[in-house]
């Protein structure tokens, strides 16, 4: 997924309360946006919080991070 489509995405999150993206690597994430606070649960199933007011810096690059493709331990897959 090339940087537009990530803002494209980002927005789409924002405006359409998009609560859970996949993508082609089998990488997921669900966002609850509860008591001004972005709740979410990465591929491996561990949960992790953002406060709103930072989801926009942080929600581009955890989707970034995600989309690039890796193996089980996290580590970016080198072809």
């Amino acid at each position: 997924m090339d940087h537009n489509l990530i803002a494209k995405l980002q927005d789409h999150v924002y405006k359409l309360s998009i609560t859970e993206v996949t993508f082609n690597n089998g990488c997921w994430f669900s966002l609850v946006h509860d008591e001004n606070m972005y709740f979410g649960t990465n591929p491996y199933g561990i949960d992790w919080f953002c406060d709103a007011s930072r989801i926009d810096s942080a929600l581009p690059k955890w989707i970034e991070f995600w989309n690039a493709p890796r193996d089980e331990r996290e580590n970016l897959l080198t072809i």
